[in-house]
């Protein structure tokens, strides 16, 4: 990280420590603590910029919005029955403000190396980005996305094989 500490990505946080403490348990901190960690695509992976800001992915509870339900509360108007394959025009996981998945955040970096715990949701609509890079001669975020799984599933007439191709997004 920028303060020359490792930092790490788990299903709900980022941490950091020292390694090369006498007791590197002990020098364990939580950096950015409550981000949502359900479903299918729980670990986050992280970059930094060159202007103190933190980047997150917060994988998507389901495959592409079907069979959202399965994870979620079963609350009818929040989350209609989806086990028959159907897409949802619009996906409520992603337009949660405060607890959405299938997204990137962005947390600003104090001059303490502290992180805020307010946060701006960066990039939407991404399954689950498993590598962010930024490219400081491009001044660009990078991500890796998996495609969804099981697209045969969905329509029969395309093959698991061939599609969705994994991606490199520039966000």
């Amino acid at each position: 990280g920028p303060d020359g500490r490792y930092w790490v990505g788990g299903a709900k946080g980022i941490y950091r420590f020292d390694p090369l403490a006498a007791n590197p348990a002990a020098t364990v901190q939580v950096v950015v603590a409550g981000i949502p960690g359900a479903g299918l695509h729980p670990l986050k992976s992280f970059a930094f910029d060159d202007q103190n800001h933190l980047y997150v992915n917060v994988g998507s509870i389901s495959n592409v919005c079907q069979n959202y339900t399965k994870f979620a509360d079963k609350d009818p108007q929040k989350n209609p029955a989806n086990f028959q394959g159907r897409q949802f025009p619009t996906c409520p996981e992603v337009e949660d403000p405060v607890n959405g998945q299938g997204l990137v955040r962005q947390y600003t970096i104090g001059p303490d190396f502290s992180v805020s715990p307010e946060f701006t949701v960066y990039a939407k609509g991404l399954r689950n980005t498993i590598g962010l890079a930024f490219d400081p001669d491009h001044r660009q975020l990078l991500a890796g996305e998996n495609g969804r799984d099981a697209i045969n599933k969905f329509d029969p007439s395309l093959s698991n094989a061939e599609l969705p191709h994994e991606r490199l997004n520039v966000l």
